[in-house]
């Protein structure tokens, strides 16, 4: 570490050019990060997920993330099965069929045409609207009210609160955000001149929309806080001079002003980037008088400033402006306020160091990622803290290279602690549930870039650190220290660790009933979104967001399969009491020979002397409809040959809303199916089952036991990386014990609070794991370093003070934004780094007390190690 801190000198300019170059590299490529939400992805590998794949590909998409919902509801005084609200539908299917990446879509219309088609024998020229003319003298609001009475699947598109329904289905690879928005504007005009019905759009795409439009919210709101708290934070930890303070509450004020900027009306905007630019030119007059410069050198630097502030304003933006009279400051202010732009220089780096190389990598981000950005401002503020902190102890006490020798024993338990964060974090890509592996991928790069910046960014800015003057109290006996010795007595530690263990007993065995979130769009989105209120208007009145896809591949095209799917079949899932509704093919058939009395007719006819044929001309006839093609493609498989070798059963399921009630609706209809599947197996026929309920379970489950084998796998590559690096089974067990007790009360604390396990939440263990051991290390490194328990406190206390202070400001910040997922994300982050702070500082001290006698047989290093032991 002595000799690369000397080459790191020796070559300081160069590795800046080198880290400048790199990080615009790797933020020119941010702009290729693709978002990729889609539940699809999130599905673990399973003969379910691929029963659920063959039924994709096999027949599209009927499920919620690939439809398009458009409501309808009847304005004042008309009717959504009125002509004109027909009418309205129909123009709205047509748009929806235009629209790129749009494979189909159907609605009532579809009905009212196949029933005029059927009543004129099934000509073509009759499947259209308006009905007019007709010369059977069957009138446009007749013809509807025939079809609300002869066929049964009415029912999809109308619900007893008198709204209507219109679907359309999405390519499988369509982008699902740019056809989202695709819709929405090739409807809007008709939304706009709608006079029957009051239309309303709802889409998956739409809600991640909605959700990045919010996440965006939350984050130009909650980073400038987190800005704001960091800058506090450090300032307090590193005790800066009063004269510094003018020139950072300016800096605050003027980040402050982003919030204040986003929440005012836009009439108020102007004023509020002069004032944050007459703050800015305030911080820099202040400077450059606490620095005596001459009164008409102020003057003009002043003007100067001014100037170039109105240009860049007029020519580009205020937020440059503001950014280029920031750099400023902080070029007059570099060396006491060091200790703030260094760190926060760290994290800014490493953030665009992380996302540019995941999109050199094409990883796409999803909701998952946005805890992110408090790690990366956890860990880069942390590390930063420990070697700016130890630089100035190494000063106090007369040091005369305070730096090298802070990087020296710094930088080598920075080392320890970013390869344990990485071991901890890897235990993220042994799980089973894929979104929380992508996490594992992202927060291991995050680590290895925050890494790699501190060590080459401050190394680098070396001969510009000021390391002349020391907080007294960082360096001097702590607070925290002051009242250890009483438990740090044999009698009185054994006693505080037994407590403390009990506790931690029983908050793991009350933690383990863990409760997992069922997917839920509720949980994406803020309460009042508009997506929300529709998505549960729709629930409420057509109950159709959840689906049991039973898979049929054979001969299809047969009177008993038809029987069976009749007889045995439909009556076996109807009476489920979780069913809705059944759909197959021969409903669809029935439907067709109703509205077709010519298809009728000969189907009876082709009936009589093969039965099997008569279902295969009527399946061939109907492959032909315009107005039933749609929904027969959806239900039944063309082979190349022209037969017909798969059907698949919808089954419309009641959505559950706990992991109980998704478990109960799998259950029940497994079992139902397996009652009947000897039957249908006997017909030639290969049976199988998926739909969301058993991929909710599958996904439930996956999260659960993430969160448990994230853990347990935590604990196991943690513990082989402390016994490594430490070269002691003792020391490296020692370190990990206290993350044992955090993790039991995390569990615990998750039950006491009610909360649940979902995507994000299942991330907390191993992120536990991996940043709470490091203060373990840092205190176990100052130990062995001091030999003295009480020493080590007092000099990393105050570290460990502040690496927790912007660490918990970090993950707070996410309880002042408006998704439900990252504000429990939020809490149980917060906890687990509170839970580990307090025990590495009031229990782990104790804990190497009560050790002493077998510490003292293992090797130790430092200076003071010999002469000290009996000290330990």
């Amino acid at each position: 570490m002595k000799a690369y801190a000397a080459w790191v000198k020796r070559r300081s300019s160069w590795v800046l050019a080198g880290l400048v170059i790199v990080s615009f590299v790797l933020a020119a490529q941010i702009p290729r990060l693709q978002i990729n939400n889609d539940l699809q992805t999130f599905y673990p590998d399973d003969p379910l997920t691929q029963v659920y794949r063959a039924v994709l590909s096999l027949f599209g998409e009927d499920q919620f993330t690939r439809t398009v919902y458009v409501r309808f509801s009847a304005q004042e005084g008309q009717s959504v099965t009125s002509p004109q609200a027909l009418l309205e539908m129909e123009q709205v299917l047509e748009v929806l069929r235009a629209v790129p990446q749009v494979v189909s879509a159907k609605g009532l219309p579809d009905l009212v045409k196949l029933i005029s088609s059927g009543l004129h024998g099934g000509d073509p020229a009759f499947a259209a609207l308006p009905v007019a003319g007709d010369p059977l003298g069957y009138s446009f609001a007749q013809v509807i009210q025939l079809t609300l009475q002869r066929l049964s699947t009415v029912h999809d598109f109308l619900s007893p609160q008198g709204t209507a329904l219109v679907l359309a289905y999405l390519d499988q690879n369509a982008n699902l955000l740019q056809v989202s928005q695709d819709v929405a504007a090739a409807l809007a005009p008709v939304i706009d001149a709608a006079q029957a019905t009051s239309i309303e759009l709802m889409s998956y795409g739409t809600a991640i929309h909605s959700f990045n439009q919010t996440t965006f919210q939350d984050m130009r709101l909650l980073l400038p806080l987190a800005a704001v708290l960091m800058a506090l934070i450090l300032s307090w930890t590193f005790r800066l001079p009063r004269t510094t303070w003018l020139s950072l509450a300016a800096l605050i004020a003027v980040v402050s002003m982003e919030v204040l900027y986003a929440k005012s009306p836009a009439d108020a905007h102007w004023s509020i980037v002069m004032m944050a630019i007459v703050l800015c030119l305030g911080a820099m007059w202040i400077e450059l008088t606490t620095r005596g410069y001459a009164p008409a050198t102020r003057l003009k630097a002043m003007v100067a400033a001014s100037l170039s502030a109105a240009a860049v304003t007029v020519a580009s933006s205020w937020i440059i402006a503001l950014l280029l009279l920031g750099l400023g400051i902080v070029f007059l202010t570099f060396r006491p306020l060091q200790e703030v732009y260094l760190p926060l220089a760290v994290v800014g780096m490493a953030t665009l160091w992380t996302f540019g190389t995941m999109a050199v990598l094409g990883i796409s981000l999803n909701f998952l990622m946005i805890a992110v950005f408090p790690l990366l401002i956890g860990v880069g503020l942390d590390n930063a803290i420990h070697l700016l902190l130890r630089t100035r102890q190494e000063a106090s006490q007369g040091q005369s290279q305070a730096f090298e020798s802070a990087l020296l024993h710094t930088g080598r338990t920075l080392w320890y602690t970013t390869l344990t964060t990485l071991a901890g974090f890897a235990a993220l890509l042994l799980t089973s549930s894929p979104p929380v592996r992508a996490f594992g991928v992202l927060s291991t790069v995050a680590m290895v870039s925050a890494f790699l910046v501190l060590m080459t960014l401050i190394p680098s800015l070396q001969r510009w650190v000021q390391t002349d003057a020391a907080a007294p109290w960082a360096v001097g006996r702590s607070r925290s220290a002051s009242w250890m010795p009483r438990l740090m007595r044999p009698r009185v530690a054994g006693v505080w660790i037994a407590m403390v263990c009990a506790l931690g007993a029983f908050a793991f065995v009350d933690g383990q009933q863990l409760q997992v979130f069922p997917y839920d769009l509720r949980w994406l989105l803020p309460p009042q979104d508009s997506q929300v209120r529709l998505y549960e208007q729709l629930n409420e009145e057509f109950k159709n967001y959840d689906q049991v896809n039973v898979l049929l591949q054979g001969d299809v095209a047969q009177l008993e399969v038809m029987r069976a799917l009749n007889q045995i079949l439909t009556p076996a899932l109807s009476a489920s009491p979780h069913a809705r509704q059944v759909r197959h093919i021969g409903r669809l058939l029935d439907d067709v020979r109703f509205a077709d009395p010519q298809a009728e007719s000969r189907f009876l006819e082709d009936f009589q002397t093969a039965p099997d044929q008569a279902f295969l001309h009527l399946l061939d006839r109907s492959w032909q409809q315009p107005g039933v093609q749609d929904r027969l493609r959806g239900l039944a498989h063309r082979g190349e040959s022209g037969g017909y070798d798969a059907t698949v059963v919808r089954v419309d399921v009641l959505r559950a809303h706990s992991p109980e009630g998704v478990s109960d609706i799998a259950d029940d209809l497994q079992r139902r199916l397996q009652a009947v599947q000897p039957a249908l197996e006997s017909l030639g026929l290969r049976v199988s089952i998926s739909g969301s309920p058993f991929l909710e379970r599958l996904s439930l489950t996956a999260l659960k036991d993430s969160f448990f084998q994230s853990m347990l796998w935590g604990f196991v590559w943690v513990g082989i990386v402390l016994i490594f690096l430490f070269r002691s089974f003792l020391w490296g067990m020692i370190c990990l014990t206290p993350m044992v007790l955090v993790m039991a009360l995390e569990l615990g604390t998750i039950h006491w609070l009610g909360l649940h396990i979902s995507a994000s939440t299942a991330l907390v263990a191993a992120l536990g794991i991996g940043l709470g051991v490091d203060y373990t290390i840092h205190m176990a490194r100052r130990v062995k370093e001091h030999a003295n328990i009480e020493t080590a406190i007092a000099a990393t206390a105050p570290a460990l003070w502040g690496a927790a202070g912007t660490t918990l400001a970090a993950f707070l910040t996410l309880l002042l934004g408006q998704i439900p997922w990252n504000r429990d994300f939020g809490i149980l982050v917060s906890t687990a780094i509170a839970y580990a702070f307090a025990v590495t500082l009031w229990v782990f001290p104790s804990l190497l007390a009560v050790m002493k006698p077998w510490l003292l047989r293992s090797p130790e290093t430092g200076p003071a190690a010999t002469s000290s032991r009996r000290t330990l």
